[in-house]
């Protein structure tokens, strides 16, 4: 399970939250944080080992950028692993849910 930094936490607190999920097994993990962010939609993918726990490196996104990733996953033309991927799904519904909801 995706567990909050006290940093991550912190950030995440003062923005919208869309949607966070991980892919952890035995000692290392993958989790995907998505947020809106002063109207600005951000995301982190990080990795996890169990000596160092999960970084935070949020970077700038955008909707234009889900609706060609979702594309290029459903077409077999983008492959990966780790969070972002396992959640696919998920991210999908999530992304569409904040589209409606920000027209």
């Amino acid at each position: 399970m995706f567990n909050f930094s006290p940093e991550m936490f912190s950030e995440m607190s003062q923005h919208r939250l869309i949607f966070a999920c991980s892919d952890e097994g035995g000692w290392e993990g993958d989790a995907f944080v998505l947020w809106e962010q002063d109207g600005v939609l951000m995301e982190a993918n990080e990795s996890h080992c169990s000596c160092d726990g999960y970084g935070w490196n949020p970077e700038e996104t955008s909707l234009a950028y889900y609706w060609r990733w979702f594309m290029k996953v459903g077409s077999g033309e983008a492959h990966g692993h780790g969070a972002k991927f396992a959640c696919f799904d998920q991210i999908v519904t999530a992304i569409n849910q904040y589209a409606k909801e920000t027209k």
